[in-house]
């Protein structure tokens, strides 16, 4: 089979809920195209013998094998979401999004502040101790 004539294999991020591509009772999350790949090479007979996927398409259990039957029996994609213009949409969205107007950060004047004697600053030696006596009433 020509991959040119799948009609939904580029560019698509449609996602298909699976149980047969992990364990056959645990649902996840699929990608359409991957799918049409894995099922492409099961096709060409190069598809690893310890896939989940392997049983599925060989037992007639796979969802991906019937949506591309439908695809191709219609000659034109019905399980397709443009990668591109997903990506394109997100860019864009993010391109406009309004952000808060921050505030700019402004410098405390030094000439009204006080500085504190020298000899009332002790070095901290232990600043677990430093926080606890700061913290604790006199």
């Amino acid at each position: 089979m020509d991959i040119q004539t799948l009609p939904s294999i580029k560019n698509n991020s449609f996602t298909l809920r699976c149980k047969e591509a992990v364990d056959g009772k645990t649902e996840s999350a699929c990608r359409y195209s991957v799918c049409q790949h894995t099922v492409l090479v099961f096709l060409k007979g190069k598809l690893r013998d310890d896939w989940s996927c392997k049983n599925a398409i060989a037992n007639k259990r796979c969802k991906a094998v019937k949506m591309m039957i439908e695809e191709r029996k219609a000659n034109t994609p019905i399980y397709f979401i443009d990668a591109i213009a997903e990506i394109e949409a997100v860019r864009k969205s993010n391109a406009t999004r309004l952000t808060p107007e921050r505030k700019p950060i402004t410098a405390i004047s030094k000439k009204n502040a006080v500085e504190p004697a020298s000899d009332t600053i002790k070095p901290i030696t232990d600043v677990h101790s430093a926080l606890v006596e700061a913290v604790t009433p006199n």
